[in-house]
């Protein structure tokens, strides 16, 4: 995916927009297991197979079982491996795939229902760090979401586990969980208050499971509409009655689909920095990721 030759047939898979664009705003850490296996390239392309509950990896023509090496590199690597902020894998990959992997079973029936090895492996000792796959890339929500929580997990990373520190993160992070999920924004609130004293280490490990259920939760126009609805009402006492009722009618024009996402959140960010709340400026719904990514502009 960065341009490195580590294909079976000795080549690459580049994508342009994880090297040129992700890549200014985040440091890679390659990782191929199949190198790691010490298989080389080019080399022997390898496959799934099942039996019963039990999956093998093999060569593909050879059928060499791999899937010992294949467990005790994965256990290698993420030995020494440093937590990530996120983890991009490769489609379909009998190592790499995240999902839906191609498995042979013995009848010569074909399941797309396994997981790569070394990506089973990796989730199981990283749950919460986000994931996805360089095929998802290709559908512009899926990388705004996937971005989103990789940035919240980079802040909630180098953040003080405090309870003042958790308080001002939770309230930076609000109108963003309300745009995932509402209910779990609530929760969340309730648990950085911790009107029921607790520890802060015991207080933060339970905010961060469900923060990070929170953001995998998708965003929809109508959720964003509750969020804009929202940021308008701290507005709305400010503002001259004429431009009040402009913002009204193009929030209205949103949620008729008759405006787009980011003209109206344009227009909303322009009137709260020209009334001046602080409250509202320091909320990282207006910038959860850098600026120069430019995904706002593909959220309907």
């Amino acid at each position: 995916m960065l341009g490195q030759n580590v294909r079976f047939d000795g080549g690459n898979k580049a994508h342009d927009w994880l090297i040129k664009e992700l890549g200014k705003q985040v440091e890679w850490h390659p990782v191929c297991p199949e190198m790691e296996m010490g298989l080389g390239a080019p080399r022997e392309s390898v496959r799934l197979i099942s039996h019963g509950t039990t999956i093998e990896m093999v060569g593909n023509k050879t059928g060499e079982k791999l899937t010992a090496l294949a467990k005790k590199t994965a256990a290698r690597i993420l030995g020494k491996f440093p937590e990530p902020d996120g983890m991009i894998f490769k489609k379909n990959s009998p190592s790499c795939g995240m999902e839906r992997v191609r498995v042979e079973k013995k009848n010569g029936y074909v399941d797309r229902n396994a997981l790569g090895m070394f990506a089973e492996a990796f989730m199981e000792k990283f749950p919460l760090v986000p994931c996805t796959e360089e095929g998802r890339m290709e559908n512009l929500e899926e990388r705004e979401h996937f971005v989103m929580r990789l940035f919240a997990r980079k802040r909630w990373r180098e953040q003080p586990k405090t309870i003042a520190s958790l308080q001002l993160f939770h309230q930076r992070y609000k109108f963003i969980l309300m745009a995932h999920n509402q209910k779990l924004a609530k929760d969340l609130g309730k648990i950085a208050a911790n009107s029921d004293r607790r520890s802060p280490k015991e207080v933060c490990a339970e905010y961060e499971l469900v923060f990070f259920d929170a953001m995998s939760k998708r965003t929809t126009p109508g959720r964003r509409f509750n969020v804009l609805q929202h940021l308008f009402g701290f507005l709305k006492d400010r503002l001259p009655e004429k431009e009040k009722k402009s913002l009204l009618d193009d929030l209205e024009g949103y949620r008729r689909g008759e405006i787009s996402f980011q003209a109206t959140f344009a227009l909303l960010r322009s009137a709260c920095k020209r009334v001046d709340v602080p409250y509202l400026e320091q909320n990282l719904f207006w910038d959860p990721y850098p600026r120069a990514l430019g995904l706002r502009r593909f959220l309907e």
